[in-house]
């Protein structure tokens, strides 16, 4: 719940579009690109087919990226 609300909050610009928004899902990633686990918070099915994602470290809720 604390990912998706902190995401929920970085996204205001792109929630308050007109239009509907397609499902939120998750996805709990470990990769090179953040230090730690990362959740992945997206509009959308998949990673390659969301229309936005929000990342938060798992561990500390921080902000890591908006695309």
């Amino acid at each position: 719940p604390e990912a998706l609300d902190i995401a929920t909050k970085a996204s205001a610009a792109y929630l308050e579009k007109p239009g509907q928004r397609p499902p939120v899902n998750f996805l709990l990633d470990v990769s090179g690109r953040f230090p730690g686990p990362a959740w992945k918070v997206m509009w959308g099915n998949t990673v390659s087919s969301a229309e936005y994602t929000v990342t938060v470290d798992a561990g500390t809720g921080q902000l890591l990226a908006k695309e």
